[in-house]
């Protein structure tokens, strides 16, 4: 849908347009039609979960996920964790833990903190042993 621009001191709130007393008048519009599917070119591949969009064909042993090629996981890096490929399924567990939890509350934690300067640099110290706990071995192979 196109929607017509409020007059001039007019207030825009959405599909309305209110006026000096905050009375709302809705503004004009028409339809553009629903659009057309994008047709991939054969090189590439449509993601049907990302609306269609059309991304060059991942290697053979990868899997694509949007614009991103995955490996497979394998060797001493046997467990899928996401983005990245872990020993066992608790070494995951606990770094999906530090990204999602402990890090933001050691962020939050530092904001808080600031009135306190001692206690502010322990709470940096804390955020970069967690973002140090984020670093994993490289792939063995970049392609």
């Amino acid at each position: 849908m196109c929607w017509s621009k409020c007059p001039i001191y007019f207030t825009s709130k959405g599909i309305f347009c209110l006026d000096h007393e905050g009375k709302p008048h809705l503004k004009k519009s028409y339809g553009r039609g629903v659009g057309t599917y994008l047709k991939c070119h054969s090189s590439q591949v449509r993601d049907p979960l990302l609306l269609g969009l059309c991304y060059d064909k991942c290697k053979c042993t990868q899997r694509g996920v949007g614009p991103v090629c995955w490996d497979s996981c394998g060797g001493k890096y046997p467990v899928e964790g996401g983005a990245m490929c872990c020993t066992d399924k608790e070494f995951c567990k606990e770094k999906l833990k530090g990204m999602g939890f402990r890090l933001p509350l050691s962020v939050a934690k530092a904001v808080l903190d600031s009135d306190n300067a001692v206690k502010e640099i322990e709470d940096v110290k804390h955020i970069v042993e967690e973002l140090l706990g984020f670093v994993l071995p490289l792939c063995p192979q970049v392609y």
